[in-house]
């Protein structure tokens, strides 16, 4: 398998270690961050090919506002958004802060871990490995 770049954000350390684990295990390389501001000075330095970011993280830092920097970015590269609100909600939230879902697969954090191998492995199946964006 090609190299492929995955960098999880979650302020929950358990959460975070356990994603980072699971998909280094599927032969990924995985960075890691606690917050908005690691990951946004991730993102300004570095390419990857998925961002996993949890939804509610602290002092109103949420994956979609990362998501929204991202995409401010230029930047198209896929993100699953871990949350505990519905996909409706999720959605909603996305419209209000200029967010298109388009590049965003949600899912309740407590999920099986299965499914979060399977997404990745969906996302990542045709994406060429952390090519620089100019």
């Amino acid at each position: 398998m090609t190299e492929k770049i995955i960098l999880v954000v979650d302020d929950d350390a358990l959460v975070r270690r356990a994603t980072e684990r699971l998909l280094r295990r599927e032969g990924y390389t995985v960075y890691t961050a606690e917050g908005l501001e690691q990951a946004i000075a991730y993102l300004n330095s570095q390419s990857l090919d998925l961002l996993v970011t949890d939804d509610n993280m602290p002092c109103h830092h949420d994956g979609v506002v990362l998501i929204a920097h991202l995409r401010a970015m230029g930047k198209d590269t896929p993100a699953i958004l871990f949350s505990g609100f519905s996909l409706e909600e999720i959605r909603e939230d996305c419209r209000k802060k200029g967010v298109s879902t388009a590049h965003i697969t949600h899912f309740v954090q407590k999920t099986d871990p299965l499914l979060v191998v399977r997404l990745v492995r969906e996302l990542l199946a045709d994406s060429p490995p952390g090519t620089p964006e100019c």
